[in-house]
């Protein structure tokens, strides 16, 4: 018979051999055993096809010619699914280089923007003010500077000045300051929330009754003023000052994390 014929020409130990390296792990390894059996089907007088060659190495077992099939469809699948995902990495590489080559032309664009505004000379010191007074450490140095220079008022102008008048520029400083106090609570509750602000208002608080506290001490009137505006600036510098926030997120948590503070946590 033909087969027979083409069996007994046929290496099918070999090319048994070679098949079973089509499950190996290693890639290149599969490769190789698939080029090889190629091979040696087109070396055989006449060239056999893949299948042939397989049906009369493993005979006419059904089973395993089926086996054969489904593993050389399983390693076109991984093949195609291997493919896909490289078309779809390349599409990725295409689309980073694009946005590599857009941040790229962004940056030399606010370079030459910068340079341009650093040879011209240009500042915009209108925006600078604008961001300064959005501050609210401004607002409260500012305060600061307002009840010191009323206190100063009231000392050289409280025996010549009509008492009425001096009441009356009082008022006014008092509504700018009013004003001012609230402006700066309202910048410093949105800047760092209200616990910061509720820490500060304690700080400048304390600062205005000490300052009170010493303006009206007995002793030389020139001496309790300068003392009690020296207090005021220094309270003052202490609010505008990281010490709150220091005192939030180093004592605050040390406190929070202690073994007495876990134990009343431990309680509710």
């Amino acid at each position: 018979m033909p087969v027979a014929a083409d069996k007994s020409r046929f290496d099918c130990i070999r090319y048994r051999s070679i098949v079973r390296l089509f499950d190996s792990p290693v890639e290149g390894e599969r490769n190789a055993a698939l080029n090889q059996a190629l091979r040696l089907c087109a070396a055989h007088k006449p060239p056999l096809l893949f299948f042939e060659a397989a049906a009369l190495s493993f005979g006419s077992n059904k089973a395993q010619v089926d086996a054969l099939v489904d593993k050389a469809a399983r390693l076109q699948v991984e093949v195609d699914d291997l493919a896909g995902r490289l078309r779809q990495r390349e599409a990725e590489a295409v689309q980073l280089a694009d946005k590599v080559i857009e941040a790229n032309r962004t940056i030399e664009q606010l370079i030459a923007q910068s340079r341009k505004k650093a040879r011209q000379g240009s500042h915009d010191f209108r925006g600078l003010l604008d961001d300064l007074w959005a501050l609210p450490q401004i607002r409260l140095l500012l305060l600061t500077l307002l009840v010191s220079g009323q206190a100063i008022l009231d000392w050289q102008f409280e025996v010549t000045l009509n008492s009425v008048l001096l009441f009356l520029l009082n008022s006014v400083v008092w509504l700018i300051e009013l004003r001012l106090f609230a402006k700066w609570m309202s910048l410093q509750f949105r800047q760092d929330g209200l616990l910061q602000l509720l820490i500060k208002l304690v700080a400048f608080g304390s600062g205005l009754y000490v300052t009170a506290y010493v303006g009206s001490m007995d002793g030389s009137r020139t001496t309790d003023l300068w003392l009690a505006l020296t207090v005021l600036v220094t309270f003052s510098l202490l609010t505008v000052s990281r010490l709150s926030e220091w005192l939030v997120e180093d004592v605050g948590r040390k406190l929070w994390e202690s073994h007495l503070v876990q134990i009343l946590r431990g309680c509710f």
